[in-house]
């Protein structure tokens, strides 16, 4: 992603040109004589022109002049004041308002984020119901605590929406888990409906706070859009689920009438409870038809999204990244992206006695623009990792280090195939020669395998394993023959997407 601040220089006054003696005045001034003066005050001090050049000998005393125009009667001319003189309005901010349930929430671990996003964000804000005060877009979570920080969709939603507009963009945030359409956030038919659910009242008291501490800050909020992830609690029961494409038309309805915005765009994404809500394609269903039946709503599939395997409910931080994603593309009316994929994915038997201090890695080619969006390290018999190391990819033409990310210990990062991910800083390998690596410990068998039988992604070449003694990260100079059927050292690897 790439960010720009843009700095407007402006000259007032004059300058003289040296070398040529001529003497150019800068906006609100003129020239008189040798010198640089106010246009103001030379209109102060204006009086009708001298009629030296007129051909009539008529006196114009009568306070008329030839052309017929009327002349002010105190014989001074009055300044043109047919320039717009409207005050400026105050500049106009784009808002998207966030709703919805556990998955809007957000239970995704921060270390899946790439570095940049797990702290406030300079031209992206948030008002979230639970921190009820704007400020810079981080993870906002209510799941958060001392067990560790967690994210919803809200912050690459935010920042996929910043980085297309190019200025910077607010969000208005409330969610709560476990919580149904049907009653919860039931919107009433006004206003003052006493059959208005908690979820929907708290939704409403938040956006207003939030627009009315914008307006008083000097901005004009312009609200862009909604994006809506919520059904699971409905899809468990039968008549919520049947009710829920009424509902949902309903709670638009309602959304659009309460902020002013009739044609108000608005994202539902669907639901994926497999096997644990029982009207999961009715509620489905029921989301389609709502979108199929107005212009300005749309959806999308979320079944490839990924969620923790211990839990069915709940998408996991590699999930929340892609659902933020795609309620982006849906508002800007785009395809909605696809996952990025592994590079390698075990498919067979491996070796795993042979350990030590190293970088440990292998060496791959590519003749096609990928982007690199996330690095992972195997955890052998999938139990969390004993401690964290750092993996790193190499240009191996220049030996230059291109980028780092950091494997923590446990089991809380996103787990895919094997191996563990974290996202990092998104980079662009043109088509050449690389190498991935990562620290390997004595004391731990954790990190790497070998003579594993493997898939590898079309756009990536695998080429040898790659390795170097020490207990540091460093680039691996020693070279293991290896195929896709024995391969080494399976420690490292990449998720990616193919560059546009």
């Amino acid at each position: 992603m790439f960010r720009f601040r843009w700095t407007l220089l402006m000259c007032t006054g004059c300058t003289a040109a040296v070398d040529t003696k001529e003497i150019t005045c800068g906006p609100g001034t003129m020239l008189d004589g040798d010198q640089c003066i106010s246009i103001e005050d030379t209109a102060a001090a204006a009086t009708v022109p001298d009629d030296t050049d007129d051909t009539d000998d008529t006196d114009d005393t009568d306070g008329s002049d030839d052309s017929g125009d009327a002349d002010d009667s105190d014989g001074t001319t009055e300044p043109d004041d047919t320039g717009d003189t409207t005050e400026p309005g105050p500049p106009t901010v784009d808002v998207y308002l966030l709703g919805g349930q556990s998955n809007m929430v957000g239970v995704g671990p921060a270390e899946t984020l790439a570095p940049d996003l797990r702290t406030e964000q300079p031209d992206v804000f948030i008002y979230w119901a639970d921190v009820p005060a704007w400020r810079g877009l981080q993870p906002s979570s209510t799941y958060t605590s001392g067990y560790g920080t967690y994210f919803g969709p809200e912050v690459t939603f935010g920042r996929t929406m910043a980085d297309a507009s190019e200025a910077p963009v607010y969000l208005i945030k409330h969610a709560v888990g476990g919580t149904d359409l049907a009653v919860f956030w039931h919107p009433g038919e006004d206003p003052s409906d006493p059959t208005i659910g908690d979820g929907y009242r708290v939704f409403s008291e938040t956006v207003e706070t939030a627009l009315a501490e914008l307006r008083a800050s000097g901005v004009e909020p312009k609200i862009k859009g909604m994006i809506w992830m919520q059904g699971e609690a409905d899809a468990s029961y039968d008549v919520w689920a049947d009710a829920y494409e009424d509902n949902l038309t309903h709670f638009i309805e309602r959304v659009r009438t309460d902020v002013g915005e009739p044609d108000l765009p608005f994202v539902a994404a669907q639901i994926d409870c497999r096997g644990l809500c029982g009207w999961r394609d009715t509620v489905n269903t029921a989301i389609e038809a709502v979108a199929a039946a107005d212009p300005t709503v749309s959806t999308f599939s979320t079944e490839d999204v990924a969620r923790f395997p211990w839990d069915g409910w709940h998408y996991n931080g590699f999930g929340q990244r892609i659902l933020g994603e795609r309620f982006a593309a849906a508002l800007r009316d785009e395809e909605p992206p696809e996952p990025p994929g592994p590079a390698i994915t075990i498919t067979g038997s491996y070796t795993y006695d042979y350990y030590g201090n190293y970088t440990v890695g292998w060496r791959f080619e590519t003749d096609q623009f990928i982007e690199v969006t996330d690095l992972g390290l195997f955890d052998l018999f999938d139990d969390g990792l004993y401690h964290s190391a750092t993996v790193g990819i190499w240009d191996v033409a220049t030996q230059s280090l291109l980028v780092t990310g950091e494997v923590p210990e446990g089991y809380i990062t996103d787990w895919e195939g094997g191996f563990r991910f974290v996202g990092c800083e998104p980079t662009l390998l043109p088509p050449g020669d690389y190498i991935i690596g990562v620290e390997a410990y004595e004391w731990s068998p954790d990190y790497y395998v070998y003579y594993a039988q493997t898939e590898i992604d079309t756009a990536i070449g695998f080429v040898e394993g790659r390795h170097i003694d020490g207990n540091q990260l460093a680039f691996p100079i020693y070279v293991v023959e290896t195929t896709t059927d024995a391969a080494a050292w399976l420690g490292p690897n990449l998720r990616f997407r193919l560059a546009e």
